[in-house]
């Protein structure tokens, strides 16, 4: 008896320690469960891939990069004008200043000293006279260089009114062509200047001048008082006269400037160039003639006088 209760008791004993320990590990799977994972119903879950797990891509980090850029920029010198008249006096000359639009500003000066005021008139073209004196030298000037010794130029200016007609800006390229060659002169050469449409108006009536800084700048003044108004009424051209006046002063060479044939005076260019030639006694003639094409009747008698009389002509 005593041994059956003995056996009872171990038996009972093992039974509660085994008991205890199957409950130790239970609670134990349950903390570890409930502490580092997430139960996941797999039977729910229908799309295959959502059984991966996603990563989300990260954004790619910024690289800032230094960008270095050398521009080489020229200096640029900008001339600033106002439509204000401006008269610059000997203080005025080679400083830094606001200058009218009205001068003109590109001229050549002479090396030294003074001429004086240079006046246009109203609505000088600067923009299509830089066109025509934007090379060293023009035609004209090389022409005249070429001439060793003392050099005697009559200028003929065409001043009808055609050369002053609206849109066109002839009379001003012109005036400035044939002052630019003014201003290439030296005191040893001498000029005299005939304008002309229906009839002939010369600078000098004595004859030619010489050269000097202020018979220059007193010519340019001369050039300067035609515009397209007071040219409006002159509606008629005479060529011949104008070049017969100018040889008749025995010069070296003659400067002819015009923008069409003669529609006064003796007009048949056969007749024009004999007379030419018969009073010629040995002057070189340099024909410009403006805005006309090479093809036209102008173009060949002026070619044709120049070519006749040892000289050169040119199509502004």
């Amino acid at each position: 008896m005593k041994r059956s209760n003995i056996a009872f008791i171990i038996s009972v004993t093992l039974h509660l320690i085994c008991l205890l320990i199957f409950m130790g590990i239970r609670v134990e799977s349950e903390y570890r469960k409930a502490s580092g994972s997430v139960e996941v119903d797999l039977t729910k879950i229908t799309d295959p891939k959502l059984l991966v797990k996603r990563q989300k891509p990260e954004p790619p980090k910024p690289q800032i990069m230094e960008r270095k850029t050398e521009i080489d920029r020229p200096n640029r010198i900008v001339e600033l004008t106002t439509s204000a008249k401006f008269t610059p006096t000997r203080t005025d000359r080679g400083t830094p200043a606001l200058k009218s639009s009205m001068m003109p500003t590109d001229l050549k000066m002479p090396a030294t000293g003074d001429i004086g005021n240079v006046t246009f008139g109203q609505g000088i073209g600067r923009v299509d006279a830089q066109k025509v004196l934007k090379a060293k030298k023009s035609q004209l000037v090389d022409f005249v260089d070429r001439l060793k010794g003392k050099r005697e130029i009559i200028y003929c200016l065409d001043i009808s009114a055609s050369m002053g007609a609206p849109g066109s800006n002839k009379l001003n390229i012109a005036r400035k062509y044939l002052v630019e060659s003014l201003m290439e002169l030296t005191e040893n050469d001498s000029f005299n200047i005939i304008v002309f449409s229906k009839e002939a108006k010369i600078y000098n009536t004595s004859g030619t001048i010489r050269a000097t800084k202020e018979n220059i700048s007193n010519a340019v003044s001369f050039l300067g008082q035609f515009n397209q108004m007071n040219i409006r009424t002159n509606t008629k051209t005479d060529l011949l006269s104008p070049i017969m006046l100018a040889l008749s002063m025995k010069p070296n060479i003659v400067v002819v400037v015009t923008d069409g044939l003669p529609t006064a005076g003796i007009i048949q260019p056969e007749k024009i160039l004999q007379s030419i030639r018969d009073a010629n006694t040995g002057a070189k003639i340099f024909a410009i003639g403006m805005e006309i094409d090479e093809d036209q009747p102008e173009a060949w008698l002026l070619k044709s006088i120049a070519e006749q009389n040892d000289g050169e002509f040119q199509i502004l």
